[in-house]
C-alpha cells in the first residue's frame, strides 16, 4: 500500500496543505512539506480525529481550535524507544577492545577490522599506520583503496626499514673508582 502525501489529504478534505501540516505538527508528527509522505499511523489518527469532523461539516478553524486545545499525550512508544547500539566490524572481530581502540586511534574506521587483521597477518602494527608513504600517512592511503593493499604493505615495510631510528641514550654503565688514600 502506497503512503499518502500531505497534499493529497488536504485535497481530500478540501483544506489548505499548510493547514494539514500544522495539524500534524500539533499531533507531534514531523511532516516537512506538502509533498512529503505521511506514515500510516499518523494518517489514520488524522483521518479519525480531524477528517471525521471536517466531513461532518465543521469549519477548519473550529477543528483547528479544538485540536490545539486538546492536551498532548506522551509521544508514541516507537519514538521513545532507544535504538540498539550500532554494530561495527570491530564488534564481530577477534580483537580485544583495547587493541581495536589502538587501531582506531591510528586512523582506521568502524568498518576497518578486516583491514587491521590483514595488516597484522603481514607483520604490521597500529603505529605503522602513521608512516609517511609518498607524502601521505599510510592509514589515509589504505582507507582510500586506490592502490592494492599488497603494494601498500610492501611500501610500509620499506618505510619502516628506512625510517631513521633514533637510539635512546642508555644509562651510563661506567664505574668511577675513587681512591681514598693518604693524601
Amino acid at each position: 500500500m502506497a503512503k499518502t502525501r500531505a497534499h493529497e489529504l488536504a485535497k481530500e478534505y478540501g483544506v489548505d496543505a499548510a493547514w494539514v501540516l500544522a495539524r500534524f505538527r500539533e499531533m507531534g508528527e514531523f511532516v516537512k512539506s506538502a509533498s512529503s509522505t505521511v506514515e500510516l499511523a499518523p494518517e489514520m489518527q488524522f483521518r479519525k480525529e480531524i477528517g471525521e469532523r471536517l466531513r461532518a461539516g465543521e469549519s477548519p478553524a473550529k477543528v483547528a481550535a479544538a485540536s490545539a486545545s486538546r492536551p498532548q499525550g506522551p509521544r508514541p512508544a516507537r519514538a521513545t524507544a532507544k535504538k540498539p547500539p550500532r554494530r561495527t566490524s570491530w564488534d564481530s572481530s577477534s580483537f580485544p577492545s583495547d587493541v581495536a581502540d589502538l587501531w582506531r586511534r591510528q586512523g582506521l574506521g568502524e568498518a576497518d577490522a578486516p583491514l587491521a587483521l590483514y595488516l597484522l597477518e603481514n607483520g604490521l602494527l597500529p603505529e605503522d599506520l602513521a608512516l609517511d608513504l609518498r607524502g601521505r600517512p599510510a592509514a589515509v592511503r589504505l582507507r582510500e583503496g586506490f592502490e592494492s593493499r599488497a603494494v601498500l604493505v610492501r611500501e610500509m615495510h620499506e618505510a619502516r626499514a628506512s625510517a631513521a631510528v633514533v637510539p635512546r641514550p642508555l644509562p651510563s654503565t661506567k664505574i668511577e673508582r675513587r681512591y681514598v688514600g693518604d693524601g
